[in-house]
């Protein structure tokens, strides 16, 4: 599950608590999934990659060095294929 903010109710009080509440809940929700992480594929490079960032490629429209696959971005400026 991935967490997508709402819109906050313009007006505050009891709405606004409500509202807060809920969003609270579905971060809670979002970020609890239990024991694995699950990437979205990608097809261009990120705008600003940094060390330690961890990709999908799908390796058809940017393809950083292997095709298709789980790539991490290095201390050198350039993406590594994980086998």
């Amino acid at each position: 599950m991935r967490y997508e903010p709402t819109t906050a109710p313009l007006s505050l009080g009891s709405a606004a608590r409500a509202w807060l509440s809920d969003e609270l809940r579905r971060i809670a929700n979002a970020i609890g999934q239990p024991g694995y992480l699950q990437l979205d594929p990608i097809d261009v490079e990120p705008q600003r990659p940094s060390k330690g960032m961890i990709v999908w490629a799908v390796g058809v429209n940017w393809d950083p060095g292997a095709g298709q696959g789980l790539y991490v971005y290095n201390e050198a400026g350039a993406w590594d294929r994980v086998n």
